[in-house]
């Protein structure tokens, strides 16, 4: 009975005593570092010291990686110059490794004229490569005489001497022994013809604007940087040149062509690219195709001339002011008109070369063409 009673009050008695209880503290976090000013100076200068000698040492390293592919005589070589120099991006550098690949796979695949077709066009880009010339500017035309060989004689059936493939605005053609083959004097011909077709502005509703958009962008990105000059070289040997070479016949009809896109659409980057082509015209051989004597080809001598003249004069139908490189250069502006109001009679590539007065060009014989001729007609892939 006594042991009941007292149970309650114990129990109240715990009660009462945990109410004035109280929780251990949180401990307390330390403080924080004071950084004076003169602590934190040579913390920061430490550590650009460390970020500088680390950028010190990536450069030398992309330096001597850069000087160790320019040096290479390699196609791999040769695309990871371009790649480390950003004229290639990341998927652009496997892409045309892709492409390489690919072709030289294709090679040990293929036998008889097929391997032979494919491996001629091959082994000029291995040159291209070993003589230091495959740079940057020249890979996309390179590359892509490269695929379309690759897939051609994988793919098509044999083609004819002379046959002509198309392949978006870039025209191809068959040089037995050195497979298909970009031709830039045909390419930028049909584009002339387009262009004229939208002169006068009158007849604008007439012109495939679309069409000779793509094909001017797409054929002034196969252009390459050859001295100080736009040039649409040739990438096969022939006429006793070896690649690149260039016809000043091809150079005409692009700036020809450039100039009247140009007035037609109303593009003024077309104009400055037709002033640069110009270029070719006042540089001498084996890089341009001017001289004493002038040259149709970077290649050859000046007795082909009168090839170049032939063209210059039968731009518009009117006869050269000069000869020489003058009068392809020339005549290609004039008929292109490059500017508005007779611009091109201002141009200073004409300022320094025609002279008031000068009598036209005397009619010349009849003068072999630029490139072996072609009869077949042209097929598109």
């Amino acid at each position: 009975m006594a042991v009941r009673r007292t149970a309650p009050l114990l129990l109240l008695a715990g009660l009462l005593g945990g109410c004035g209880a109280t929780s251990e503290p949180p401990p307390h976090a330390p403080p924080p570092e004071v950084r004076n000013v003169e602590n934190q100076g040579p913390l920061k200068a430490a550590s650009w010291r460390a970020a500088a000698d680390a950028e010190a040492e990536r450069l030398r390293r992309l330096r001597l990686a850069i000087r160790r592919a320019r040096n290479a005589e390699t196609v791999t070589g040769a695309l990871r110059y371009a790649l480390l120099t950003n004229k290639l991006t990341p998927a652009a550098h496997a892409r045309l490794t892709r492409e390489y690949n690919a072709a030289r796979a294709a090679v040990h695949r293929l036998d008889g004229a097929r391997a032979t077709e494919l491996g001629s066009v091959l082994t000029t880009v291995n040159t291209l490569a070993a003589q230091h010339l495959l740079e940057p500017s020249r890979l996309r035309p390179a590359f892509l005489v490269l695929r379309r060989n690759t897939r051609f004689w994988t793919h098509a059936p044999m083609p004819a001497a002379g046959q002509r493939v198309g392949y978006g605005p870039a025209v191809f053609q068959y040089y037995p022994g050195r497979g298909i083959q970009l031709q830039p004097l045909a390419s930028w011909g049909r584009l002339n013809w387009l262009a004229r077709t939208c002169l006068p502005a009158g007849r604008r509703a007439a012109c495939p604007v679309r069409r000779l958009r793509r094909g001017v962008d797409g054929l002034l990105a196969l252009a390459a940087h050859r001295g100080d000059f736009l040039a649409w070289e040739h990438y096969f040997s022939w006429g006793g040149g070896t690649p690149p070479w260039i016809s000043g016949m091809t150079q005409a009809t692009a700036v020809s062509a450039l100039a009247r896109a140009a007035v037609a659409l109303g593009e003024p980057r077309w104009r400055r690219a037709a002033h640069r082509a110009l270029g070719a015209f006042t540089t001498p051989p084996p890089v341009g195709v001017d001289g004493d004597a002038v040259q149709s080809h970077s290649t050859q001598r000046s007795e082909q001339w009168p090839a170049v003249r032939t063209t210059a004069e039968r731009c518009d139908g009117r006869p050269a002011d000069r000869a020489g490189a003058l009068a392809t250069g020339h005549a290609a502006v004039r008929c292109g008109r490059i500017g508005d109001g007779g611009a091109a009679d201002h141009s200073p590539f004409i300022a320094r070369r025609v002279r008031p007065g000068d009598p036209p060009a005397p009619a010349p014989a009849r003068a072999p063409r630029s490139l072996p001729p072609s009869r077949a007609p042209l097929r598109r892939s």
